[in-house]
């Protein structure tokens, strides 16, 4: 509950002092985060400007003439003309994904960064700008171009890391797979469709099913299904004792791969899914079978 003097949040004074009575000269209420338009426009208020903070759970805070309000949101979609013009607005432009990518490659080990200028480069450079726009159109990406660049980026790190130079390379398809992942992997199983159907005007993909459903080697350029990795039968520990028993699945081996790959880079990892879609037990076995604790 928001009050002037900080307490410990079991609720709010019953006579809260006005928002702003410090002395100072300005009072700032920052609000920080994703905000519904109708909750934003509730919070300005109406009029010339709010002198009453009305919150989203009922709750009136007056405000002295010396309090101001401070929101940080993505965008304004929805809010309405009456609400924006108590407010000053200052828009702040996307990084310059070029930016994110040169940070990299200048970190990177002195092989990486060749690898990174000579492969990866030239096709974000080419392709970064049509192929986000149209995942965003056509396919409800959500996630921004400097994001999805980044996490390409991680992935072309860590395919890239254990290469021999002296070898064959497998660029474009390797450039592809990271784009893949790196731009469409929080996609439903439509969107991937769509966007395989992009990739493949672009560099050679397997069939029939989409480039989701296959890793690729980094020195051949050869895909191989993730199914294949069941040819020869599957180990499962039926351990009684437990109330976990793990049963691998294609889904698992595959979500088990990418978080290998981004563990080895040192990024820290969001796994997002439905309730009950098996993250929870993934990520135990994930950690199990690396000897690691998984409970902090």
């Amino acid at each position: 509950t928001a009050s002037p003097q900080p307490g410990d949040g079991a609720q709010a004074p019953a006579s809260p002092q006005p928002l702003g009575s410090t002395g100072k000269p300005y009072t700032w209420i920052t609000c920080d985060g994703p905000m519904e338009a109708d909750v934003l426009q509730q919070i300005l208020g109406c009029g010339a400007g709010p002198q009453v903070l009305q919150l989203p759970n009922g709750e009136a805070l007056p405000m002295t003439p010396q309090a101001r309000l401070l929101f940080e949101v993505e965008d304004l979609t929805d809010l309405t003309p009456q609400a924006t013009s108590v407010a000053g607005i200052v828009h702040f432009a996307e990084m310059a994904w070029e930016d994110r990518l040169q940070a990299m490659v200048q970190a990177a080990a002195p092989v990486l960064a060749r690898l990174y200028a000579s492969h990866l480069q030239p096709v974000l450079q080419a392709q970064a700008l049509p192929f986000h726009d149209y995942l965003r159109t056509h396919c409800g990406l959500r996630q921004s171009l400097v994001q999805s660049v980044v996490s390409s980026c991680h992935y072309f790190g860590a395919l890239c890391q254990d290469l021999d130079p002296l070898r064959n390379f497998a660029g474009p398809q390797l450039v592809w797979f990271c784009l893949a992942w790196g731009f469409g992997g929080s996609l439903d199983l439509n969107g991937r469709r769509k966007a395989h159907n992009y990739i493949r005007q672009h560099v050679p993909v397997p069939e029939p099913d989409t480039i989701y459903e296959y890793q690729v080697d980094a020195q051949t350029g050869q895909w191989s299904h993730w199914e294949e990795q069941f040819k020869g039968g599957m180990t499962v520990d039926l351990d009684f004792t437990s109330t976990h028993i793990f049963v691998p699945t294609v889904d698992s081996l595959r979500y088990m791969y990418h978080l290998e790959l981004l563990i080895s880079q040192g990024v820290d990892i969001l796994v997002t899914g439905e309730p009950c879609s098996g993250k929870s037990s993934l990520l135990r076995e994930f950690l199990k079978a690396r000897s690691l604790p998984y409970c902090v």
